[in-house]
Order: structure tokens, then sequence, then C-alpha cells
């Protein structure tokens, strides 16, 4: 089952470890979180999978001007009840997938570069998880159509390791 809300999850955990290896040198990441499977980790989409792949090969080694990634978290700040989250990426605009609202999260409002994020329930935001469970509810994208990547931006301790 898909979790619109996020969730304790090791998968989650692994995502964020794998995204850690992007501050070394030479290493490149697809996300591929909107053709995944609940069921089996290994997407069946092969093609689209290569394709990214193909895209981040084609910016990072070879110098091509392509969008080889959607959206990065960038950094986040709290306006009273709102969270602002900034976020990298190399199109022009965020935008829903589907043209819905963005899944995941309370209410919210893309605006240019960023989300903002409130619920009238929360008085004092201090934190907000993006896709985070084993087999999320995500549709974040921006005008290349890539997806944005998981991320988290507490840092409390994992249900896996204990650390943060």
């Amino acid at each position: 089952d898909q979790s619109d809300k996020p969730i304790n999850s090791a998968i989650a955990e692994l995502r964020e470890a794998q995204a850690k290896a992007l501050t070394l040198p030479n290493i490149f990441m697809t996300v591929n979180i909107d053709i995944g499977d609940s069921i089996n980790i290994h997407p069946k989409n092969k093609q689209e999978v290569g394709r990214r792949l193909a895209l981040a090969a084609l910016e990072n080694v070879y110098e091509q001007d392509v969008i080889s990634s959607g959206p990065i978290f960038k950094s986040m700040h709290i306006d009273r009840q709102k969270v602002i989250l900034n976020f990298e990426f190399s199109g022009d605009y965020l935008k829903t997938s589907d043209g819905k609202k963005l899944e995941g999260w309370a209410n919210t409002e893309i605006r240019g570069n960023s989300v903002v994020i409130w619920n009238p329930v929360i008085e004092h935001p201090v934190a907000v998880r993006y896709a985070w469970a084993d087999n999320p509810k995500c549709n974040l994208i921006d005008e290349s159509g890539l997806p944005a990547a998981p991320f988290r931006t507490d840092n409390w301790p994992g249900i896996k390791t204990g650390k943060k």
C-alpha cells in the first residue's frame, strides 16, 4: 500500500544513505521513486531507469546541457505556522506530476522554486519529511518531469541505526 504520510521506514533510511554518497566525487544518482514497485525494489520500467542514468552521464561526464535531476531539497525556514522549503533543480519551475495538490503534506502552495507548507493544527512546525515511507505517495517534479528526491529536514535518530 502507498503511504500519504511520512512513517518510520527502513527503506526511506536506505534512500537517504544512498543520497549521502553524492558528497563523494564523481558520484551521481537518479531518483526512480515514481516508477518503483511496492513489492519489488527493482522497477519494472528498466527503459526509464536507463534513460535517467543516461541523462546523468550526459550531463556529468560528457558535460552536455541536459536536465538530469529533479528537485533536490536545499533549505528550510519557518515563518510563523508556515514552512518554506527551497529546492535546487535545473528546470525553471516546480509542479506536480498529476496537476493535483502535492501529496504527503497538509496544505501546500508551490511558489517558484519553493514549496510553502502549513497545517492549522500545528502552531510551531519544526521539521518536514517528503516521500519518507516504504512506498510513498509523491508527485513533486520540475518542468523536466523528473521527480523530487525524498528528504527529511530533521536529524532525529533512525529506526534501523538509532543514529542521526
